[in-house]
């Protein structure tokens, strides 16, 4: 589909990500998250304060965080903010470190071209196996991919939290991006601009100010229900846009395009039940008001969503994990496509984002409860199967359960 791989890519197969195994209370948990995956967080903010420093001084991003976020993050998600500063100690850095990171896209947003991505979902009717599918290409900027800085974080709470077991992609040091849980719950989000976006708070109308959008991710795979997971994500305060489709096992999704203030439903089509989408608002409601504009700067967004879509079609009604694959190898329009390349400086006039690319597609299995990753664009990683399984209550610390768990399914 599209560009021959092998004329466009680098074949050598970049490995995986550290699959990382947490457990217990929020501090707890955070604690051995900092511990585990020290290096990669300081090879993050290492490399964050060099980008950030462009247009805002480090203080001036720690201020950002303090001012707005924290207050947030106190009223409307403490035990949020109890394992960031578990994470914090384990790391050895600041609770403002960890934040930047856990809002570390929209505070990028300020100082520099924020990344790209496609998602997808295919219902029961749509799919071999009567399974619901969701997955994502994340297309970000190259450093998470050339210094391996991202993680597989899964993550089983405390048994009186009555949280489910979940896992998340993410960058070492985040609280939640992409991801699923053991009661069939899913959820991936691409990135949105809106001239509704808010960057200077008005302590008035945000006394408390906002929480990121990565902790909303969070908040929807801790909720207990579908429809629970729903309000958290609509109900708390948020201060910039951004797409998310969410998925139930039990045969059931939505993508809901958000801003500050509104939100905008699209609907799974009934008659396919599959749908994809990327970083430009396309519902009619949106686009019917007169108040707020698309703030994207359009490029492969306009296209990459229906080139996901029109393969999963190909394979419709029997879309397996294997068809999501082949639709995130999809090259048209390269190096902008849907598996995104990072290209030389020669050749960064052929591209929109030439130190973006797809550092990593995750595809999940909200019925059989499983999900593949592949490290870097498709076309040359391997997608690897995992199972989000069950720990036992036995009281071992959270390093030797990471090391007691098969790392995959396939050996």
């Amino acid at each position: 589909m599209g560009r021959d791989p092998e004329r466009n890519c680098d074949s050598q197969d970049p490995g995986q990500y550290d699959r990382i195994v947490v457990r217990g209370k929020p501090y707890d948990r955070g604690l051995s998250h900092g511990q585990q995956a020290k290096s990669k967080i300081h090879r993050s903010l290492q490399y964050y304060k060099s980008t950030f420093s462009v247009h805002l001084t480090w203080p001036e991003c720690v201020g950002f965080v303090r001012d707005n976020y924290l207050p947030a993050i106190r009223e409307y998600y403490p035990k949020g903010l109890d394992e960031m500063r578990g994470i914090a100690d384990g790391a050895n850095i600041t609770l403002e470190d960890v934040l930047i990171l856990n809002a570390r896209e929209k505070v990028e947003e300020v100082t520099a071209t924020p990344g790209e991505c496609t998602g997808a979902v295919a219902l029961k009717s749509a799919t071999a196996n009567r399974d619901v599918l969701m997955g994502q290409n994340w297309d970000v900027t190259e450093f998470i991919l050339n210094n391996d800085t991202a993680i597989l974080l899964e993550v089983h709470p405390d048994p009186e939290e009555n949280i489910k077991p979940l896992v998340m992609l993410t960058e070492a040091g985040q609280l939640g991006r992409s991801g699923m849980n053991s009661n069939g719950l899913g959820i991936v989000a691409m990135g949105l601009w809106s001239t509704a976006d808010i960057f200077t708070r008005d302590p008035v109308k945000h006394p408390k100010g906002w929480l990121p959008i990565s902790l909303l991710r969070r908040m929807f795979l801790e909720a207990p229900t579908f429809s629970q997971g729903i309000r958290a994500v609509l109900q708390k305060p948020r201060h910039v846009s951004t797409n998310m489709i969410i998925a139930t096992a039990e045969d059931e999704a939505l993508n809901i395009e958000l801003t500050p203030n509104d939100y905008f439903v699209m609907n799974i089509p009934l008659d396919k039940e599959i749908l994809a989408h990327s970083n430009h608002f396309k519902t009619p409601a949106f686009q019917a008001r007169d108040d707020i504009r698309e703030g994207s700067r359009g490029s492969s967004s306009l296209f990459r969503d229906r080139r996901v879509e029109k393969a999963l079609l190909s394979f419709w009604p029997n879309i397996t994990e294997e068809s999501f694959q082949t639709a995130f190898k999809d090259h048209v329009g390269y190096p902008n496509s849907v598996c995104q390349h990072s290209v030389p400086p020669e050749l960064a006039y052929t591209s929109v984002f030439p130190k973006d690319t797809t550092a990593a597609s995750i595809i999940f299995n909200l019925s059989q409860k499983k999900y593949s990753l592949c490290k870097g664009p498709p076309c040359t990683g391997t997608y690897r199967s995992y199972s989000l399984v069950s720990l036992p209550e036995d009281g071992k610390d959270n390093a030797t359960l990471a090391n007691s768990i098969p790392k995959t399914l396939d050996g």
